[in-house]
């Protein structure tokens, strides 16, 4: 498939590695960034019915750089958007991937904006 997705950076738990660990890992390989700290903000299905995959979603806080070689099949941009900006897209459709409507949705309502 050619067509790019807009989507927020999650993690499978199918990986045997600890998953804050994980969590780091993917975040500086994918963002070029490592947090201070992480914030759980629960589970969603990613595919129910079609995979019993589960994906952790988390509140990365306390950004640095800190970057670490992308997967060689990955061509990834970070594009930063402010948090209401990327709220409205979930809500009205312009973003469509179900795992970061949900994060977008879970991060608003903790930071008390939803």
């Amino acid at each position: 498939n050619d067509t790019a997705t807009t989507d927020i950076h999650t993690l499978s738990l199918h990986d045997a590695l600890p998953i804050l660990e994980c969590a780091q890992r993917e975040l500086r390989e994918e963002t070029g960034q490592r947090a201070a700290s992480f914030v759980p903000l629960g589970e969603v299905w990613a595919a129910p019915g079609l995979t019993n995959e589960r994906m952790a979603l988390f509140l990365a806080e306390g950004l640095s750089a800190d970057p670490l070689p992308m997967d060689m099949d990955e061509e990834i941009v970070v594009e930063a958007h402010p948090l209401a900006a990327v709220v409205a897209m979930a809500l009205d459709g312009r973003l469509d991937d179900a795992k970061s409507v949900v994060g977008i949705l879970r991060t608003a309502r903790y930071l008390g904006l939803g």
